[in-house]
């Protein structure tokens, strides 16, 4: 789960719209309704950490693949030779 503050995710959404684009159907929900949703996935994860794995969205796009990456190892086989 790519976790980020709502106001920082519909700040970024805004500034990736071109100009006179308006904002989408989720986009255009309250600040209310997108800190809701996220306090559900967050409970979601926390209710199922074997499969779920929380990922802070603020960070670096580098850091956050690498992140990404690193908790895809930790959660996949090594592969043995045949």
């Amino acid at each position: 789960i790519l976790d980020l503050d709502p106001t920082i995710g519909l700040a970024r959404a805004a500034r990736r719209r071109t100009p006179g684009e308006g904002a989408d159907r989720f986009e255009g929900e309250a600040l209310a309704f997108h800190r809701r949703l996220r306090q559900a996935y967050l409970a979601i994860a926390a209710s199922e950490p074997s499969r779920c794995v929380v990922l802070d969205a603020a960070q670096p796009p580098a850091a956050l693949a690498e992140a990404a990456w690193r908790a895809i190892r930790e959660r996949l086989p090594t592969p043995q030779p045949a």
